[in-house]
């Protein structure tokens, strides 16, 4: 037993010994890296325990049922479009008082999120229980002898929808924290509750669809207790106070409001562009772009775990003046992203047949090309994220989304115009990437105009040349190492993985890094 904490003594001293020899910047980084990680694992974890509850909760449901509650969450999910533009707002306010160390500020600007998210739920109480319900009963397609369990089902999501609303700023405040651990745990927990729901649901004799909503509804409360209990013991700022500071609660409303521009035209794009498709082709293209949709998704799940890692120490070097160090994450965030994903979408845009075929078995062309495509759009989407958190942390953000976000939306009239001149549906995704590379352009230039010590020139040079040159050339090796090894079962595909990763992490590291960011991964091996 002594040798057991002797040893664990060694370690912890070697672990301190590691942090104090790294100089402040690179503790910060540390720190990133480290919560980075924690939400990589926490990603692939829910990922896969949601794929498999699925599965069960689907064969415990039956497709009717089951299909009866997609349809029904549905409806609730609208609200939440509202929810994550207030999370971003409570999320960037918080990180900027922390940065600051203005503690009194830090207790208003949570207690006014407490006031606006009260407001918030009360108005989707009164629209859940009026329009929402009117619709479930009068538009929805559900068969007569299943409207009672689906009125049930609609009264258990907007309970859950409200309570998860009123969790948001103690959520937040752990995020801006930096406590990605408890952020992690606590989704895993979350995770695995409802997979003993869904395993619970096959020995509970009532209606099943009944009871699925009451337990995930009974999983909703404890979850959002769980981090109201944690936040309101480790932070001193999350016992709410009454405040009614006009300027506190109209910053936060602003903020809120053109982020939510920027959410609507995002939302406008996916879902507009889907419509114009059925319009031209119908239901089955719609499909193959629904699978697409799937891989887009898996992969903005990936960047997500990155960026409310690197969010926080952002918005923080912002508020204190740290314009070195802001530079330095922002260029990091750029190659972390760009080369992370750049690892495994290559395999996967050359190997999208043997993926498809083995995830779906039977395939058609269209799902081909829209998802090879949807994962370069993917790519391109990403790497927004780094100039918006900047922006986002200077406050200033109404020309940012007026502008960028409006010229997005040319993707609609553009991809109709094409579609009525005949050309193929894939030209919708074509007509996607060509407008947000172009809005990418015109985002550097609102950031540097915003943000001077940015230099577009030094992002050029620094990073977009070196990665077009290291994505041509690594894009060569594996076509050509793909048509000598014909990947056409899983051992060879995942060596044709494993290939990319080594291949892009050593040209990478030697070509691409500069001396701060190899010190901070050397350090981090270390620790």
């Amino acid at each position: 037993m002594s040798l057991d904490l002797d040893n664990k003594n060694k370690v912890g001293d070697y672990e301190i010994r590691v942090m104090n020899s790294l100089n402040s910047e690179e503790k910060k980084t540390a720190v990133v890296a480290k919560n980075t990680f924690l939400l990589y694992i926490r990603m692939v974890l829910i990922m896969l325990v949601s794929l498999y509850t699925t599965r069960i909760l689907l064969a415990t449901l039956g497709a009717s049922d089951y299909g009866i509650n997609d349809v029904v969450a549905g409806v609730i999910g609208i609200l939440g479009f509202v929810n994550t533009s207030l999370s971003a707002a409570t999320q960037r306010f918080l990180s900027f008082a922390i940065g600051k160390g203005d503690k009194d500020n830090l207790n208003n600007i949570f207690s006014a999120s407490i006031n606006i998210y009260i407001v918030i739920s009360l108005i989707v109480l009164v629209l859940g229980e009026t329009v929402g319900l009117w619709f479930v009963n009068e538009k929805l397609v559900i068969p007569e002898e299943r409207m009672v369990a689906a009125n049930w089902l609609f009264q258990f999501a907007l309970v859950s929808c409200v309570f998860s609303m009123l969790s948001v700023p103690y959520l937040s405040t752990i995020i801006a924290r930096e406590r990605m651990s408890i952020y992690a745990v606590v989704g895993l927990v979350d995770c695995f509750l409802r997979l003993g729901l869904v395993f619970a649901l096959s020995i509970i004799p009532v209606d099943k669809l009944i009871a699925f909503g009451f337990l995930s509804m009974t999983v909703h409360i404890l979850i959002a207790l769980t981090y109201a209990v944690i936040a309101r013991r480790l932070y001193q700022e999350t016992h709410y106070h009454l405040t009614l500071d006009k300027s506190i609660h109209k910053q936060l409303f602003s903020f809120s409001g053109w982020t939510l521009w920027g959410a609507f035209s995002f939302m406008a794009n996916s879902q507009g562009i889907n419509i114009i498709i059925n319009l031209f082709f119908g239901p089955i293209v719609n499909a193959a772009r629904a699978v697409a949709s799937q891989v887009s998704s898996a992969i903005a799940l990936f960047c997500n775990s990155f960026f409310m890692a690197l969010r926080p120490a952002m918005v923080k070097a912002y508020a204190e003046g740290e314009n070195s160090y802001l530079e330095k994450l922002f260029f990091l965030g750029n190659k972390y992203t760009y080369y992370l994903l750049l690892m495994f979408c290559l395999p996967a845009i050359l190997s999208v047949d043997y993926i498809l075929h083995l995830w779906l078995g039977e395939v058609n062309e269209y799902m081909l090309t829209f998802t090879r495509l949807a994962i370069v759009y993917s790519i391109v989407l990403a790497m927004q994220n780094p100039i918006t958190i900047i922006i986002q942390a200077t406050g200033e953000i109404k020309n940012y989304f007026l502008i960028i976000e409006s010229f997005t939306l040319l993707t609609l009239p553009i991809s109709y115009i094409l579609l009525k001149l005949g050309f193929r549906p894939e030209t919708t995704y074509y007509a996607m990437i060509g407008v947000f590379l172009f809005a990418h352009f015109l985002r550097l230039i609102v950031l540097k105009r915003q943000v001077n010590f940015i230099s577009i020139r030094k992002y050029t040079v620094k990073f977009a040349m070196p990665a077009a040159v290291i994505t041509v050339i690594i894009a060569l090796i594996l076509g050509f190492v793909k048509e000598t090894l014909v990947v056409d079962n899983l051992l060879k595909f995942l060596l044709f993985v494993i290939l990319s990763v080594v291949l892009v992490s050593a040209t990478v590291y030697i070509f691409a890094l500069n001396t701060f960011e190899k010190s901070n991964i050397k350090s981090l091996i270390k620790k």
